[in-house]
């Protein structure tokens, strides 16, 4: 990690929840928000750090003939609502 962010690109972490506030404004099919609170618990690669505003990136890799994957497969969540994967 460089310049004190707290998670690097390519970093593996685990989800561990995504709070009401994710959603909030949000304009999203009932489907996609079922489809990503499944993900939640899983493993993800961190894409990048923001220092502005706080989050982290991350981008989800749909396992060989995933039945239901997401349109897109990025979120930006708050560093604490994620745990380094080893």
């Amino acid at each position: 990690m460089s310049g004190g962010q707290p998670f690097a690109p390519g970093e593996r972490v685990r989800l561990l929840r995504l709070e009401d506030e994710f959603f909030s404004g949000m304009e999203m099919d009932p489907e996609d928000v079922t489809r990503l609170k499944s993900l939640v618990g899983l493993t993800w690669t961190v894409e990048d750090f923001h220092a502005e505003p706080g989050t982290v990136e991350l981008v989800f890799t749909h396992a060989p003939g995933d039945p239901s994957p997401l349109d897109w497969e990025w979120v930006w969540v708050p560093p604490e609502w994620i745990e380094r994967v080893e």
